[in-house]
């Protein structure tokens, strides 16, 4: 091959691989690059895809067992679930977030997001305000009994993320942290983006 018709070659490689993504680097380019260049055995391909199908299935579990063990650790407060954590956490450490900004936090079906909030407001551990510089939005806030009942529930997750972690060394769970933010990283990148209706639309 020609060098200018190599360089147009890997030209239109890296406007495939950029124009997908909002964040990359010629390090994670070349890695794609030599991947798709260099495709792996079918036999491989199946394992891992295997592999990758297990994987998925052990994040669902584990999402599970995280919901069981929170109901148990809120058990005798007035949250429910990890969402009713998440919510109150979000407005404790964003600077008064709008409602939008929960669903966001949340990942969360606006309805159901705005549901949850209803419901902790109607419980005391919220109230909302009008927005300071658009007074169209409402912002929210821990109450002072929000505030009480949110050190307890930090105190009991800090039991469930323990208990999660199940055996682990430190060593292990520093790596675990690292790969769980690229993931988280990924995948926001992903849902910001946007514009997708089917599971295809995301993977492109």
């Amino acid at each position: 091959m020609k060098e200018g018709e190599a360089i147009k070659d890997l030209f239109s490689h890296w406007v495939a691989y950029s124009d997908k993504r909002s964040n990359y680097s010629i390090k994670d380019f070349s890695k794609w690059l030599y991947t798709k260049l260099n495709p792996i055995e079918e036999t491989d391909t199946r394992n891992m895809r295997e592999k990758k199908m297990e994987l998925g299935h052990m994040f669902g579990r584990l999402s599970n067992f995280a919901q069981l063990w929170g109901k148990l650790a809120f058990k005798d407060l007035p949250i429910r679930h990890f969402e009713d954590f998440g919510v109150l956490s979000g407005v404790k450490y964003m600077d008064a977030p709008s409602k939008n900004e929960i669903v966001n936090l949340l990942l969360n079906e606006k309805s159901t997001a705005f549901e949850i909030i209803k419901r902790l407001v109607r419980d005391g551990l919220l109230m909302e305000e009008i927005g300071k510089e658009d007074k169209r939005i409402r912002t929210v806030k821990l109450t002072p009994y929000g505030e009480e009942i949110f050190k307890i529930a930090e105190l009991q997750t800090a039991k469930v993320s323990q208990l999660l972690m199940g055996d682990s060394s430190d060593e292990e769970i520093l790596e675990l942290l690292e790969k769980l933010k690229e993931l988280n990283r990924f995948h926001t990148n992903k849902y910001e983006k946007g514009g997708f209706d089917t599971i295809e639309d995301v993977l492109d």
